[in-house]
């Protein structure tokens, strides 16, 4: 009798879930992108980061990580010698619009399929099951929220390396422009008549007024901050291991019951105070349409009782 009570109560949930939050509206994960820690920045001109779709600066003003969002893709192993031409054909009829390639790891001895542009993760379900029906498969992943990433180390928004001249120059706009900065030099280079050196603002300035500084020394004199590259042009995801995946186990504890059913609702009503994992998210999406919404829970429930 309980267990009925509190399926009746899980359905309610779904229903106001379901309508408060629809799956596209969830945000993209970047590979557990620290969102909190850093502001999204519509214009950076002044750090010559290129042309990325998304730039975001950390609250201390001395990192940028910058996002192109690339197709998300699917790779399976199999073993040596298997038909993959076959398998490929099968996708292919799966999901036409996707990109596949298939080759021999000579280092792991193994068969590779590769699909990309896969579209969520019921396509990479149906895909899978195709595939092992024809073969066995040893390993597969799902790069989900796939991106090119460029990761860049400021001392601060407003450092400069100049020379003696460049100095000179510098100093000068600075004088005029921003008479409340002072422009110090923080380090000098070895053999060489340049310098770093750090325009500091007075006290109150923030991160983003910074930042609109740079970019106001950018387009009046040329000059851009000093920076390092970190990483750039790095894939970065969410790897979802595919094989190893429990339908319905959201919580990740290797079950599906109505824990899981519960975790949904509440990452659906707030993500932030109950996150799910990568992992988690893909093994709840279960009602056959990509994105988690209240219907899975519903699914999950019924996985939970044997009807499903």
């Amino acid at each position: 009798m309980k267990r009925k009570i509190f399926t009746v109560i899980l359905s309610a949930m779904v229903c106001t879930s379901a309508a408060a939050l629809p799956a596209e509206a969830m945000p993209a994960m970047k590979g557990y992108f620290d969102y909190d820690s850093y502001y999204k920045v519509d214009n950076a001109d002044a750090l010559n980061l290129g042309d990325y779709e998304e730039i975001y600066l950390n609250k201390n003003g001395n990192e940028t990580v910058s996002f192109n969002k690339l197709p998300d893709q699917f790779t399976m192993l199999f073993p040596l010698d298997t038909d993959t031409e076959s398998i490929c054909n099968i996708i292919s009829e799966i999901a036409p619009d996707t990109t596949l390639s298939a080759q021999t790891s000579v280092s792991e001895q193994k068969e590779v399929v590769t699909v990309k542009g896969v579209t969520g993760a019921t396509q990479v379900k149906e895909i899978y099951e195709a595939a092992q029906a024809e073969s066995e498969i040893l390993k597969s992943q799902y790069f989900w929220d796939y991106n090119e990433k460029d990761v860049r180390n400021f001392k601060s928004l407003t450092t400069y390396e100049c020379d003696t001249e460049e100095y000179a120059q510098l100093s000068e706009y600075a004088a005029e422009n921003l008479p409340d900065w002072s422009i110090v030099q923080t380090e000098a280079i070895k053999n060489s008549d340049e310098g770093i050196y750090d325009i500091v603002p007075p006290e109150g300035v923030t991160v983003l007024e910074r930042l609109e500084a740079a970019n106001q020394i950018r387009r009046d004199t040329g000059f851009r901050p000093y920076y390092v590259i970190l990483a750039s042009g790095s894939g970065v995801s969410s790897v979802i291991n595919v094989k190893s995946s429990v339908s319905g186990d959201a919580n990740f504890d290797s079950s599906a019951n109505i824990a899981d059913a519960v975790a949904v609702l509440q990452y659906l009503a707030n993500e932030e105070k109950y996150p799910l994992t990568p992992q988690g998210i893909f093994n709840a999406d279960v009602d056959g349409s990509d994105g988690l919404t209240g219907a899975d829970a519903t699914v999950i429930q019924m996985i939970d009782a044997g009807v499903f």
